[in-house]
This record gives structure tokens, C-alpha cells and sequence, in this order.
């Protein structure tokens, strides 16, 4: 630094010394972030007790690099005593100081005791707030009050009212600001605590919901996910550290990503649902006819119907109706042409014998290729009126004897 120069230009042994001006030069303003030990402020330079090297070497830099370029090194302000005005401004700065960190310790320590008496009336009164508080006390004080940050920042309290005795006020000021920041800090942190329960209960409740979704529509994860759980991770470590601001912002950054993640798959949410919807609405109709057709089947075993069962031949010979019952399968067998048919059809039946009425569509046909319908057999449409007299069955004016 500035102060090895000056020895070595004031050396004894020529040998030791620069070689020339230029070193010298090179030297001093290489040296200016080494500066040399300034004195106190209260110290005037000692002026008593022989030749002063600094005065000695004021006068030699001056004739070797002239009085501005030393200027420009900003050494010559550090050889000279504080003014009276500048040394009260720096012990005003000083008691702001202290004014400040006293106001902080008091609003720390009072904040304390206020939550340990909210603590105690909850358990009291069974409070549904107990869990809060007491996760709030539990937290600041393991990090701030049984921690060692506060011992940290009493060490350099002490520090720097002890700058401040010895007359050291700049130095002072620099250490007092940082232990008013820190004891800032931590009566941050404590009043960040008292959210952090709420906050981390707010993330679970979105990742269960997310979860929930999730499972009941078989969906991968958006991009959120994997952020909403970095986030988790880093408000636990955070809050581990006792950056209890910093977990604050962390959990309720991560509720943010559960919720987008949920709201990210809306659109594949809603085709699933109208998906699911239509499929349900089809189950729900099958099986309403699966219902229909039973009730049919029970309503048609009830009724006199077996009358009509058997063999009944046209008058003309040519066509043949065969009614089969419900137990063989209730359909008609109707051959056109004599037999052996060279036609034969297949009908559903059933028939409304207390009032002679006949119901009946074509099933299917066997030599005319497939005919397949399905209708309602209960339809008017497909309904003739009969008369059944002994052994004549009539039909659409159609008679029939019963073979």
C-alpha cells in the first residue's frame, strides 16, 4: 500500500529506494487502494518526537509528481483531520443509530410477548387460531430468539460502541447501520412468520385439489407441477434457515402453480366430462330399453296368448302361419306358397287377445335375402284386428283353419 511506498522512498540505503521518479510516481498511484492507516478523527498528526515521515513524504511526492496528481489520488484527504462539522455530523449519524436499533429491539422483544400471551388465551379458550400461533411461536423462536443471530448482532453492537469510544465514528457508523439491518431483518422475519402456517396449509390444499383432478380424469402433469413443488422445496428451506420472508413469498408462489396447473387442463377437463356424459346418457338408454323389453316379456307372459299357438293354413292352401309361444321364441313362421315355402318369413308377435288385437313386424326373411327391422312391436301401425271363432282365426279379412 501507500504506506510501504513511503518507506521505501524514505530508506536509509539508497539501494532500497526508487530508482527514479517515474517508480516513485508509478508506485503512489498504484498504492491509493492501499491507503495508508488514517488517523482518528480526534488524533491530530503527531507532529512531536523527530521528523514525521508522512510530513517528509508529503513534501517529496509533491516535488516528484506535483501537487495535483497527488490530488488525484485522493491521498491527500486521508492525511487530513476530520473538521469539527464533520465530526458531528458523524456522531449525529452515530446516535441515529443507536436510536434506531433500540426501537427495533423494543418492537422485537414487545412482539414476543404479545404472541406468547395470544398463545396462552388460545389454549385457553381452545381457539381454532391455536395452530397458527403456535406454529408462529415455535418458529421464530428456534431461528431468532434461540438462534445465533441475535448473539451475532449483540457481538457487533458492542463493536461499534466501542468505535464510537475510541473516537472511530466513520467505522462505528458502518457497523451500526449493519446491526440495525440485521435486527430489522429479524423483526421481518417474526412478522412473516405469522403467515407462514396459513400459507403452507393454502399449497397443500391446492396440491390436493390438483391431485384430486388429476386422478379422476387419468391426467399427466402440466408444466406448474414441477414448479409448485420447487417452490415447496425452497420455502422449506427457507424456513428452515429462518428466511421466514423469503418462504413466505415461496409457499404462496407454489399456490400459484397448483392453481394453474389445475386451470391449465380445463380444456382436456371438459372434453373428458362431455365424453363421459354422452357415454352415460347411452348407458342410461340401454338400459331403460334393456328395462322396457323385460317389462314386455312379463306383460306378454301374462296375457292368454298360447290360443293363437300352433299351425293355421289359409283357406287357399298357399300360405301358412306357425305361432310360436313365448317358451320356443314368440315369433310367427309364415310360408307363402305351399310346402314346402318358397317363402318364408319370420315376425314378432304378441298380441292384445282381450281386445283382438294382433301386433307383428318382419324379423327377418329366409330366400329373399336379409330383411332386418326393428321396430316397436307395440306400434298401432303394425297391429291388425282379428276374430277367433273355433277354428277359424281371420286376419286382415284373411281366414285361416287351425291344423
Amino acid at each position: 500500500g501507500l504506506s510501504q511506498t513511503i518507506d521505501k522512498a524514505l530508506a536509509v540505503n539508497p539501494e532500497q529506494r526508487f530508482a527514479n521518479a517515474s517508480e516513485l510516481k508509478q508506485a503512489v498511484q498504484s498504492g491509493k487502494a492501499g491507503k495508508a492507516p488514517r488517523s482518528t478523527a480526534a488524533s491530530p498528526v503527531n507532529m512531536s518526537g523527530g521528523p514525521n515521515k508522512w510530513v517528509v513524504a508529503a513534501v517529496i511526492l509533491i516535488s516528484v509528481i506535483g501537487l495535483g496528481a497527488i490530488a488525484g489520488t485522493g491521498v491527500w484527504k486521508d492525511w487530513m483531520p476530520a473538521s469539527k462539522e464533520e465530526i458531528a455530523r458523524q456522531k449525529a449519524s452515530v446516535a441515529k443509530l443507536q436510536g434506531e436499533i433500540k426501537v427495533i429491539k423494543q418492537r422485537l422483544e414487545t412482539a414476543r410477548r404479545s404472541l406468547d400471551s395470544d398463545v396462552r388465551d388460545a389454549q385457553r379458550s381452545k381457539s381454532n387460531e391455536l395452530a397458527s400461533l403456535e406454529h408462529w411461536q415455535r418458529l421464530t423462536e428456534a431461528a431468532i430468539f434461540n438462534g445465533n443471530q441475535i448473539p451475532q448482532l449483540e457481538g457487533e453492537l458492542a463493536v461499534g460502541e466501542t468505535l464510537l469510544r475510541e473516537g472511530s465514528y466513520l467505522e462505528a457508523q458502518t457497523t451500526l447501520s449493519a446491526v440495525r439491518d440485521g435486527y430489522q431483518t429479524l423483526y421481518s422475519n417474526f412478522n412473516a412468520a405469522e403467515a407462514l402456517y396459513g400459507a403452507e396449509q393454502s399449497s397443500m390444499a391446492a396440491a390436493q385439489q390438483w391431485y384430486k383432478r388429476k386422478k379422476a380424469y387419468n391426467l399427466t402433469d402440466p408444466p406448474a407441477v414441477p414448479k409448485a413443488l420447487a417452490a415447496e422445496k425452497s420455502a422449506e428451506d427457507q424456513q428452515y434457515a429462518g428466511d421466514f420472508a423469503a418462504s413466505l413469498d415461496s409457499w404462496r408462489e407454489a399456490v400459484s402453480h397448483w392453481q394453474a396447473a389445475y386451470n391449465q387442463v380445463g380444456g382436456e377437463v371438459a372434453r373428458i366430462d362431455s365424453d363421459r356424459a354422452a357415454q352415460a346418457a347411452a348407458e342410461r338408454k340401454a338400459a331403460a330399453e334393456r328395462k322396457a323389453a323385460a317389462e314386455r316379456r312379463a306383460r306378454l307372459a301374462a296375457e292368454p296368448e298360447k290360443k293363437l299357438v300352433g299351425r293355421w293354413t289359409g283357406m287357399g292352401g298357399k300360405t301358412t302361419w306357425v305361432f310360436h309361444s313365448v317358451g320356443t321364441g314368440q315369433n310367427i313362421q309364415e310360408s307363402v306358397g305351399g310346402e314346402p315355402a318358397t317363402l318364408t318369413l319370420y315376425f314378432d308377435w304378441r298380441c292384445d287377445c282381450k281386445n283382438d288385437v294382433l301386433y307383428y313386424h318382419i324379423k327377418r326373411g329366409v330366400m329373399t335375402g336379409s330383411i332386418n327391422r326393428t321396430k316397436d312391436i307395440d306400434r298401432p301401425e303394425d297391429s291388425e284386428r282379428f276374430s277367433l271363432d273355433g277354428d277359424v282365426f281371420t286376419v286382415g279379412g284373411n281366414p285361416f283353419v287351425k291344423k
